[in-house]
Parts: C-alpha cells; structure tokens; sequence
C-alpha cells in the first residue's frame, strides 16, 4: 500500500521550517560571537573563540585563523587540530588567493585537487576572508576530513557572519596602534607597518643612529616663567622638531626636559641612517634660529638649541612596565649621544666618530678634541652648518610679535570703549587674550569681554578664540557661562558673554580648604556642566580652578573652552571644526593636564575627568596632588607618579570618595571613569551621605 500523499503546501512549510532553523542557528551564533567579543578585548583571543564556535557549530575537523601580514604564507595565530606544515602548505596552496582576491574558497574534495604525499589534506575545505569594506585582513579555515562530508552554502553563510566581527575586531585594534605608532614615528612608517610592509617591531640589537636635541637654559627658564607661557615655548618648539624627524623618517623616543631623544635606522632599516640624523639637525638648528626671531624676551634666561649624534650597537624595542612601554633604544652609545648633546654649545651639532666615519663625505666637519666617554676615549667632532643665532641676554620665548602696522588692541582697549562695550575695568588675562567688566550700551547689562590681545593676534590664536565662541555656542547649561557674541571691531577680536560676579575656585582655594560637604557642593556642578559638554562631543582641554567661578549668589560656573576640542566622527569631519593635536604638542595648564596631555597624544573625555579629578583632589585635601620644582618635574609626576593617599593628608575623608577620586585619578585612561555621568552618580550618593 503506497504512502498517502503530502498534504497541499506540505512542502512550501518544510522549505520555511529550514530556513527558520537557519536563522535561529545564525542568531545563536552571533549571540555567542557578541558574548565573545564584549568580554575579550584582545582581538586574537576573541578569533579563537570565534574560530571554537565556527568548528563546534559546523562539526569542522581542523581549523585555524590566518592574519594577512603581506607576507607568503601569511600569520598564523591560531590553530586546531591541524599541524604547522599542514596549514602552511594550504596557505600558500589556496588561502594566499583567497586573501588577495577577498574571494572564499569552498570545495568538497581538496585532497584531490592538491598534490601533497606527506601531508594529511581535508576532504571538505571552507575558507572565508576577514573582510572589513575593501580590505582583507585575514581568513578562516576549517576542514572535514570524513567521506563524503561536505560544507553546505548555509555554513558558507555562517562562517561569513562570523568573518564580519572578527574582521571588525581587528580593524579596531589597527586603529588603536596607529594612534600609538604615530606617537613615535612618522605617518608613512606607522602605515607601513600596519599594512604588513617589510617593518617589525622587535626587540633585537642593532647598529642604530642615535641623536638628542637638548634645549639649553630650559629648565632655568621654566622656573621663572608662567606655566600658561611654558606650555606655549614647548608647544612651539616641540612641534616644530617632530615634524623635522618624521620628516627625515626619524623614530621619535621621548620628551625629556626640553630635550628630544630618538634614533634612525630602525624599525625601518637605512643604510643611510648617521647621513639622515645629520641632515635632521642641520634643518633643526636652522628651524630653531628661525623660531628665534619671532620670540620676544618674556625673562632674563637664554635658550639655546645643543645636538649631539652617535652611531653604534644599542638594544632596541618595546622596554617599560605593564601600564606603559615605550619603543625605544638602550645601551652606553645612547649615552655618548646624551653626552655630546650636553657637551654641545647653542648651535652646535656634535658627532662621535663612528657617525664621522659613515657622513665624511657628505658633510663638513672639523675635529673638536678627544674625550673620555664610558670606557674609552672618543674623537668628537663639529658639524660645519649656517650659524644659528646666538641667544642675547634677553633671549627668551613666548609669542610671535605682531605684523608691523596692525592695530594694537591695547590702545583700543585703553580708549575705554570697543564697539558698543564700554570697558569698565580688567578682570583677568590668559593665554589668548585679557578679559574685561563692560557694560553693553544697547541691552543695558553687565558683560565679560575677553579681547584677543596683541600678543595673540596671528592665525593659530585667531582660530583658537574662533573655536572657543564655537565650542560655548553649542553649550546650554546654568553651569557654563553663556556666549553673546563674537565680533570684531576696530582690527580687535572680541567675544562677549555673561559677566559673573563672585570669586574664582582658585581664590575659595586660596582662603581656606572647604569641608567636605562644600566640596561636593562645588565640584558637583563642575561635573554636570562638563557632562553636558561631552554630549555635545566638546573636551573643555583646561579645567583648573581658575576657570570655575562661583557667583556671589552661591552658583557655580565653567568659564573659558579657549582650549575646547570638538570630537568628532570621520563623517562630520568636513562640517565641523576640528581642533587636532599634533604630535608633541601641549595644551592645558601644567599641573592640571591629564596623562595624555602631558604626553601630545589624542584626547577624549576622559581627558577632562582626570583633570577635574585634580580639580576634586585639591578641594578635599588642599594641595595639589602632582608637584614638582618645575613644569617638567610635574608633568613627569602627572605622568608617572601616583599622588598622596588623601586620608594621610585628611584623616576624616571617606574611603569611598577616596576611592572615587582615585579612580579619576588613574594614568590609563581606560582605567577611569568612561563618563562624566557616572561620576556624578557616585559624587551624589556621597553627598547624599554626607548631608544625611
């Protein structure tokens, strides 16, 4: 007796039914991956993970991941059950074209498509790029060995689902380390070792040139300046040496007290490395002698640019601790070139003899004397270049002197009126410009005007006092200052806005430290007005106690984003303005700077968290956490040192708002707080307690 026959649609809902296994099996699959990835932050322990799922879902034999390192043969990372030879012959045999063409490779019988006696091939073969838009980073491999076992097109699709976050993951952190290589090398360099190109970071010994540009009476010139001014020289000078080494393809290691340390020859190898250092100090003396003539004498030390270069044997590669490492080079011929850069006088580029020996033919040089350095005598020698100036009595730094002719804004100031302000009396100054009490003749009302004085009137500045209108137009909170207008009157640049009465933190400071319920009370709304900035995607860059004022009525106010940075996506990159920081570039105020700050690199919110955890350490305790005889020692100490524990400073403070503080206070910025707002949540519950 036959079977009856399928009831009508009996396909149609068997065809469904598989489909919606699929995609239940496809959700399970990426649900697994998103578990994966929210607790992984290394992407080669997530593909791992991922590659588990993808062999356990698929009941795959052997697998492995492979990373396209623009090498034959690939990275391999990952492998199970399938030897090194095994995988190394199929990369090259097959998942090479794979990676290079971003085609997947699919077969049923690849041990009779490959000619391999010694080896142990597949049967079933499955291979899916690692793409992310039109750049492979890698594949995914896995295999059946069994008769008759086959990959179907759904565990295609699978395994494609699992590429896309496995090649995001990757993506990120590529990211991630272009921020950190351009820190120290130059863009090109950075680029080429991301892309695989014939660069490695390893640590190994090799014959490097060494060199260190020492900025002479530097230290002596901090100690008499403002941190406001010392901040502006280091921006100036840093910057403007960075770009020479990049630009000579140099490998910058540190910052040191005003002297610049690196090498040339690695991780790039160049045969002409001693001839490149030589030619980057030649264009630095003449950089220097050129940022000379546009400083004006803001004290009574002279500064001076001495470099001393030296070739040999060092040990090079990543050297430091678990919180920070540094690409860098070690050994007693890095000394000799600290020595000859010590020894060097304003001007003068000084070589040892083993960099004499590879440039002699290429560049003037005359022979200095014999000195014992480490354990033997060298022959030092004098790069013959144009001759810098030589630093007068007064020579000093600060600011690039007005174009002959422009107005000066102080003679407009001293008329008593600019526009339809009339300026009462002066309040402050900064970095950028003075501000004033003026009464606004059309409205009637009381304003704070901040003039961009003569001193700041060249583009960066211009563009600076451009960028704070902007960032404070974009703010509406009650405590963050109000902008009214921008304009310019007269050639004199101008912003006004709310004119608060009342006193600085700094002077509250001054006075006396508040309890802790004051405290709180203050730094709360400090806190709630940045939080409001960072929604906006706007860094303040500079907050400090000088820059929060409390109203005589008791309200608390966040003045002066002159500093503000607008983060923005790649999208809005051509809509906005965007503040960037350059390599080697400071912004903020000495004491105050978060880790990043003091170090030139990217900034986020997290920037301001430290900062206002600074902010928050000195309304608790009274002292600033991070000290130092001057600029330099404290921004090593903000960098590298932990500050005082508060309850041996204030016995009676709270282990828990300690431990907030704390946490602010953390050098890696993904160790702190990620979000203002959930600061403030902590913050409120400790006043909370306070007041209870």
């Amino acid at each position: 007796m036959s079977d009856a026959p399928p009831e009508p649609g009996s396909k149609e809902i068997r065809s469904l039914t598989e489909q919606l296994l699929h995609a239940f099996e496809e959700l399970d699959l990426l649900h697994g991956v998103c578990e994966i990835l929210s607790t992984s932050a290394d992407p080669d322990e997530a593909n791992k993970h991922i590659l588990r799922e993808a062999m356990a879902t698929l009941e795959a034999d052997l697998g492995w991941v492979v990373y396209d390192d623009g090498h034959r043969g690939g990275r391999q990372v990952w492998r199970q059950n399938v030897d090194a030879r095994t995988a190394t012959f199929l990369n090259e045999a097959v998942v090479d074209a794979a990676i290079r063409t971003g085609q997947h490779v699919w077969t049923d019988d690849l041990a009779r498509e490959l000619t391999s006696p010694n080896l142990k091939l597949p049967k079933a073969f499955l291979c899916v790029p690692l793409k992310t838009g039109n750049e492979t980073l890698g594949a995914i491999c896995l295999g059946k060995f069994a008769t008759g076992a086959v990959f179907t097109a759904g565990d295609l699709k699978l395994v494609q689902i699992l590429c896309a976050p496995a090649a995001n993951a990757l993506l990120h952190r590529r990211i991630e380390r272009a921020g950190e290589l351009k820190r120290y090398v130059s863009p090109q360099i950075a680029d080429s070792i991301l892309r695989g190109g014939d660069v490695q970071l390893l640590n190994k010994r090799a014959e490097l040139t060494m060199f260190l540009a020492d900025l002479k009476g530097f230290t002596e010139a901090a100690e008499e300046m403002e941190p406001e001014e010392l901040v502006v020289i280091l921006n100036e000078y840093l910057s403007a040496m960075t770009d020479i080494v990049f630009a000579h393809d140099g490998t910058l290691d540190k910052f040191v007290l005003g002297s610049i340390f690196g090498f040339f020859g690695d991780p790039v190898a160049q045969e002409d490395h001693a001839l490149r250092a030589v030619r980057m100090a030649e264009q630095m003396q003449r950089k220097f002698a050129e940022l000379q003539t546009e400083w004006h004498s803001e004290t009574s030390k002279p500064l001076g640019l001495g470099i001393g270069i030296n070739t040999g044997y060092v040990t090079v590669g990543h050297i430091g601790s678990s919180n920070r490492t540094d690409y860098t080079a070690i050994g007693k011929n890095v000394v000799v070139a600290a020595t000859l850069a010590g020894i060097a006088d304003h001007g003068q580029i000084l070589i040892g003899q083993r960099t004499f020996s590879k440039v002699r033919d290429s560049v003037a040089a005359e022979y200095v004397s014999t000195r014992d350095i480490g354990t033997q005598p060298m022959k030092i020698y004098k790069v013959e270049h144009a001759a810098a100036k030589k630093p007068d009595s007064g020579a000093g730094a600060r600011v690039a002197v007005s174009p002959s002719g422009a107005i000066d804004p102080r003679a407009v100031i001293g008329s008593g009126a600019i526009s339809h302000y009339r300026i009462v009396e002066k309040l402050g100054e900064g970095g950028m410009g003075e501000v004033y009490r003026a009464e606004d003749l059309r409205l009637d009302r009381t304003v704070a005007l901040k003039i961009l004085t003569r001193s700041g009137q060249d583009d960066e500045a211009r563009r600076r006092f451009v960028q704070e209108a902007k960032a404070l137009s974009a703010l509406n909170h009650p405590n963050i200052a109000t902008i009214y207008e921008i304009d310019e009157a007269r050639g004199v640049h101008f912003i006004a806005m709310e004119y608060i009465g009342g006193r600085t933190l700094r002077a509250i400071l001054d006075a006396g430290t508040p309890s802790i319920a004051q405290a709180l009370a203050l730094a709360i709304p400090v806190a709630e007005a940045l939080a409001n900035a960072h929604d906006k995607n706007i860094v303040h860059r500079d907050i400090k106690p000088n820059n929060i004022m409390v109203s005589d009525e008791g309200y608390v106010k966040v003045l002066d984003f002159g500093l503000a940075k607008l983060i923005l996506d790649a999208a809005d990159a051509d809509t906005h303005t965007t503040l960037m920081t350059r390599p080697g570039t400071l912004w903020g105020t000495v004491g105050y700077m978060s880790p990043e700050q003091a170090m030139g690199v990217t900034l986020d919110q997290r920037s301001d968290i430290f900062s206002f955890g600074v902010v928050l350490y000195e309304l608790v305790t009274g002292y600033q956490p991070f000290v130092g005889n001057h600029a330099m020692a404290i921004l090593h100490a903000i960098t590298f040192e932990p500050p005082a524990p508060i309850h041996r400073i204030r016995p009676e403070v709270s282990a828990e708002l300690e431990r907030v503080v704390h946490k602010m206070l953390q050098k890696k910025a993904g160790e702190r707080y990620q979000h203002m707002k959930d600061a403030i949540v902590d913050l409120k519950r400790l006043q909370k307690d306070v007041t209870a």
